[in-house]
């Protein structure tokens, strides 16, 4: 029973990671509508500090969400630490991405 509540967990981890990624391609890179020649790069910070379950998907969402920042123009700052966030720190990012964290990550 226990293999298949870790099967069932690690799934719906994958398909969250998955909708993810999709939404953040189609909010940040979306082709209808092309940055103007003075606007600056949009950012992203993707955020993966786990206190409980560590999903080894983390790398692999990491990598995908880089690989998407590179394909459609956007750069990606990954990070597990939590004492980013704060105003001033935060103010320098478009969009902050929870990735598979777990339990109570910001301290």
């Amino acid at each position: 029973m226990h293999d298949a509540t870790l099967r069932d967990s690690v799934t719906r981890a994958l398909a969250k990671a998955r909708l993810l990624l999709l939404l953040l391609t189609l909010i940040v890179a979306a082709p209808g509508n092309p940055l103007p020649d003075n606007a600056q790069q949009k950012r992203v910070l993707v955020f993966s500090k786990t206190e409980g379950w560590v999903h080894d998907s983390i790398p692999a969402g990491r990598e995908a969400i880089m690989a998407l920042g590179s394909q459609h123009g956007f750069d990606v700052d990954t990070t597990e630490n939590a004492s980013l966030f704060t105003d001033s720190r935060l103010s320098q990012y478009d969009a902050v991405v929870f990735l598979n964290t777990s339990l109570d990550v910001l301290d």
